[in-house]
């Protein structure tokens, strides 16, 4: 009797369990189905240097300049935009260039070093590349210092030799 009681027990535990993880799965989609969905802006309001609200369906070229918010449907602020400076605009833009450039070669360093055994392999390849040039250049160099050495021996291993006879003087 109490082995059965404690079977049914066990089998209403276990279907309130069941049912608050489908609750909980429920309730979490629904959370994820409103996050992904942001409102959309709907109107666009900027106020003018009177001070005057001024919406419309689109942005104007008013509102850039006035900067705007934008609204949903229930006229609730959804993001605000800054107004357009063209002097602060024209003040940065070496510098947004300079960062721009900087992007670029980076974006151009990760795409030809994808990972770091990448970057390792290729240092080494390089730097076995600038020791076989030095080897290279070094074998050069001997090469060039010899004849001059040997051409300053060679007049003395010639002087006993048929080729070059010395009067002898008394």
């Amino acid at each position: 009797m109490l082995r059965e009681f404690n079977h049914k027990l066990a089998l209403i535990v276990k279907k309130r369990m069941t049912a608050k993880v489908i609750l909980l799965a429920l309730l979490s989609l629904q959370t994820i189905s409103i996050m992904a969905d942001p409102p959309k802006a709907v109107w666009y309001r900027y106020y003018d240097s009177k001070g005057i609200a001024n919406v419309s369906s689109s942005v104007t070229p008013n509102h850039i300049r006035y900067g705007y918010e934008a609204l949903d449907s229930n006229m609730q602020v959804i993001q605000r935009a800054r107004p357009y400076n063209a002097e602060k605009d024209a003040q940065y833009a070496p510098q947004r260039a300079a960062a721009a450039k900087q992007r670029e070669s980076d974006l151009k360093l990760k795409r030809a070093y994808t990972n770091s055994q990448v970057a390792t392999q290729k240092r080494n390849t390089a730097l076995s590349y600038i020791l076989k040039q030095i080897k290279f250049q070094q074998d050069e160099l001997k090469q060039f210092q010899n004849p001059y050495t040997t051409n300053f021996t060679e007049p003395l291993s010639y002087q006993d030799s048929a080729f070059l006879k010395l009067p002898k003087f008394p």
